[in-house]
């Protein structure tokens, strides 16, 4: 009876301990599918970090460039502005049959009616007739608001204003 409780026990403890390896073995395998998984993780947050350097350097380049073309955009536009500026006073100063008139005062919403109308004034103070058809451009200067200038086709009008307004040399 002792022989076979002994066996019996010792049959018992090899199942058990089977059963006990078979689980560690699990474990074991188990564990080092978590130590793959980790380092599979760290090898991923290490790339993660290279890439995140690559492209936070990448993104201050492109700051930088931007700020630059910024500055570069905005000179160009005064460079532009200036030269537009040059352009409009060499035209101004090239035309053969322009008037201009000083001290006019400013209208709200005014219009190249409003202008006609003034010049047309102008005219009737000095007894010379003049209607739009005789005007080939009429239009306020940019920058102060008291020169007007108006072109006329005719040198008469020119010279009937001309106690009123600088002449620039008008061809007929």
């Amino acid at each position: 009876m002792l022989n076979s409780w002994k066996k019996d026990h010792d049959q018992r403890l090899t199942n058990w301990k089977t059963e006990q390896d078979a689980v560690l073995s699990l474990l074991v395998k188990d564990v080092s599918e978590h130590k793959l998984q980790c380092s599979v993780i760290q090898k991923t947050a290490q790339e993660l970090e290279v890439s995140m350097a690559y492209i936070n350097k990448d993104y201050e380049d492109m700051k930088t460039k931007l700020s630059n073309l910024e500055d570069q955009n905005l000179e160009k536009g005064k460079s532009i502005s200036h030269l537009q500026k040059q352009i409009q006073e060499l035209n101004l100063q090239f035309r053969p049959a322009t008037i201009e008139l000083r001290n006019v005062p400013v209208k709200e919403d005014e219009k190249p009616e409003d202008l006609v109308a003034i010049v047309s004034g102008v005219g009737k103070a000095v007894d010379l007739d003049i209607n739009k058809s005789n005007l080939r451009d009429i239009y306020r200067l940019p920058g102060s608001s008291f020169i007007r200038r108006y072109k006329t086709d005719t040198a008469s009008a020119a010279e009937a204003v001309s106690g009123a307004c600088r002449r620039v040399d008008i061809q007929a």
